[in-house]
């Protein structure tokens, strides 16, 4: 194996791979809107994804709670705990805090995208934009971890900023 590059982001995978194929990328969605909650769900089940609906922030937490989620797909306008409340929750809960988190509203609001990112989403996304366009967003944000899955298995070293990653995510896999 190839003695992975210096730097404070190298990881070396020594290690034996782990066992069984790629993790699936589990997808939470979370949405009040029952029917664009349930078409989000069918499609991502198409494209092979394990979907989870949750229609509002407490139920999302509560499935959270049960096991991790590769990413959470969350309205920010929801009864009980809407989406802001949720990534504020999410960050600040050591378990959930690395989880990818994609925001999404019917306002197509540059600022709002700029106030998500800034609270800690790593996506932002108008409800009117396509499926096809929205997956392709998703498997951007989950690419690095499968990337280091993959590496992980082939016992190969890599470089890549832990914050695309977390260290608490790294460890367990």
């Amino acid at each position: 194996m190839a003695a992975p590059k210096a730097g404070p982001f190298a990881v070396a995978l020594d290690a034996p791979p782990a066992a069984g194929p790629e993790a699936e990328t589990r997808v939470l969605v979370v949405d009040d809107d029952d029917a664009l909650a349930t078409m989000l769900q069918q499609y991502f089940s198409k494209k092979g994804y394990p979907v989870q609906v949750a229609r509002d922030g407490v139920a999302a937490l509560k499935l959270l709670d049960e096991g991790p989620f590769e990413i959470v797909i969350a309205d920010l306008n929801m009864p009980n705990l809407d989406g802001w409340g949720l990534l504020k929750t999410m960050r600040n809960d050591f378990r959930m805090a690395e989880t990818p988190v994609a925001l999404f509203s019917c306002h197509d609001d540059y600022r709002e995208s700029l106030r998500a990112l800034h609270s800690g989403a790593q996506a932002y996304y108008s409800k009117s934009l396509k499926l096809n366009a929205l997956e392709a967003q998703v498997r951007e944000l989950v690419e690095p971890r499968r990337r280091f899955q993959r590496l992980l298995a082939q016992q190969q070293s890599l470089s890549l900023p832990l914050s695309s990653l977390g260290p608490q995510w790294i460890l367990r896999a």
